[in-house]
């Protein structure tokens, strides 16, 4: 009698082992459907959206990406024409500092006192005479007046005797 409840015993925990690994079987399968499901709705949600980002929604309107695209090439392009107008203007200074330079140095080759004038006077304004060039003979003549007040005219010469 005790072998037999013993052999039920272990018959039952037997079934019981089995109904729990079916059991199991049974809510992992599930859940994996779920998941397929659920990973197939995200993949298909992305697609869709993928999708209405790179087709125009009609005729008149264009799709987001050609949007973008449009941006981007406009910010570039303005990106480019900026540096190369900085350059420009980089060789544009270098060159016009150039011509300042050799006016000053005509100016005060016929005339030393203007090169003195020109290192006085305060860069802005120095800088605002060199654009006209008609300022330099004015800056020139300047420099050719005596200490007598006279203006043009030179000083008389001293007889020592």
């Amino acid at each position: 009698m005790i072998l037999s409840i013993i052999v039920v015993g272990i018959g039952f925990l037997a079934v019981s082992m089995l109904v729990g690994t079916v059991c199991a079987l049974v809510i992992a399968r599930k859940l994996s459907e779920k998941y397929e499901l659920e990973r197939a709705r995200i993949v298909q949600g992305l697609a869709d959206a993928f999708r209405q980002f790179v087709t125009a929604p009609d005729d008149k309107t264009p799709s987001p990406l050609a949007v973008l695209a449009d941006v981007g090439a406009t910010l570039l392009a303005a990106r480019i024409v900026s540096n190369l107008k900085d350059m420009m203007a980089g060789v544009e200074s270098g060159k016009s500092r150039e011509i300042q330079g050799q006016m000053i140095a005509e100016a005060s080759a016929s005339n030393p006192l203007v090169m003195l004038l020109a290192n006085i006077l305060p860069k802005k304004v120095r800088n605002q005479l060199l654009k006209n060039p008609q300022m330099i003979g004015a800056l020139s003549k300047i420099g050719n007046m005596g200490g007598n007040g006279a203006g043009d005219s030179p000083a008389p010469p001293r007889h020592r005797g």
